[in-house]
């Protein structure tokens, strides 16, 4: 029998070596990623909280060492540039010239609206002329020269400053308005009351009598009289009064000069030499060998 030979058959085998995981290595990296946000946060919550103490702390310093009242005044006076506390380097820095910068503006802000109301009420009680004025209002509003004194501040300062000069220049010029309408009606009324002397005097002349040295008066005729009337509607008209009270005046006017050429038409008739003969001779026209009060009147 022959003999088989025998072969050894290896086997197919795998060997199974465990893999680590990566679990334990995630869960460090996340550990690790946590505890830089927090580190992050905490540095965050204490430089903000650094940053605000900063801001605090410099606020109250400047606050506390603003320029007072008084040395803004001496500052503007002398033309000198005000100091002010803190800078431009740290945020205590800037917050100290912030606060000191704003109280500074505050002061000089009220210091100014303080300085126009006074010239405007002095002003006022003097009845001042606003064009007389208006330097002392650009003075207390402050030029581009002027210390501690912001552009904003003075463009603010300026617009109010017109505001107020504006009212002033309206009232003022309301005011004068009355008071020349008040002027004009008392020297009216006094012209007025003064026409019973022009008619029974005349008009002057400028001359003198070479006898007595006496000044010579011209009779009046009614050229004077619409003359001095339209004078006198004019001046009012200058004034602003109305077209009512100009129709008014002129009313006036003319009854005023009837009734004074009627007072004095009787008085110098009643004290004439000879009435009957000078009531004749008006009512024939004839006037020119008359007195000059009698022959005013009939004009």
């Amino acid at each position: 029998m022959a003999e088989r030979s025998v072969r050894t058959r290896r086997a197919n085998m795998q060997l199974y070596t465990p893999q680590e995981t990566a679990a334990p290595a995630e869960a460090i990296q996340r550990g690790m990623a946590q505890l830089s946000n927090s580190m992050d946060r905490m540095s965050a919550f204490f430089g903000e909280k650094a940053r605000m103490e900063a801001e605090i702390e410099g606020a109250e310093y400047g606050a506390q060492n603003a320029p007072t009242a008084e040395q803004l005044r001496d500052a503007f006076q002398s033309g000198e540039e005000l100091e002010l506390p803190g800078g431009t380097g740290t945020i205590y820095d800037r917050a100290a010239r912030k606060a000191a910068l704003d109280i500074t503006q505050t002061e000089v802000e009220f210091e100014a609206r303080k300085r126009i109301n006074e010239i405007l009420a002095n002003a006022e009680r003097n009845g001042t002329n606003p064009a007389t004025i208006l330097d002392d209002i650009d003075a207390a509003t402050f030029d581009e020269t002027s210390p501690g004194v912001s552009r904003k501040l003075r463009a603010g300062l300026s617009i109010w400053a017109n505001g107020k000069m504006a009212t002033y220049e309206n009232g003022f010029i309301a005011d004068q308005k009355v008071r020349s309408q008040s002027n004009f009606i008392s020297n009216t009324l006094s012209m007025l009351e003064g026409f019973d002397t022009l008619i029974a005097t005349g008009i002057p002349t400028g001359e003198l009598d070479p006898d007595n040295g006496e000044p010579i008066n011209r009779a009046i005729n009614s050229s004077d009289m619409i003359a001095l009337k339209l004078n006198a509607i004019e001046a009012a008209r200058r004034r602003d009064f109305s077209p009512s009270s100009l129709t008014t005046l002129g009313n006036l006017f003319d009854k005023k000069i009837i009734e004074a050429a009627n007072r004095v038409l009787i008085d110098s008739v009643l004290i004439g030499e000879d009435p009957q003969e000078a009531i004749i001779a008006i009512g024939r026209g004839k006037v020119t060998e008359l007195d000059i009060a009698t022959q005013n009147a009939v004009a």
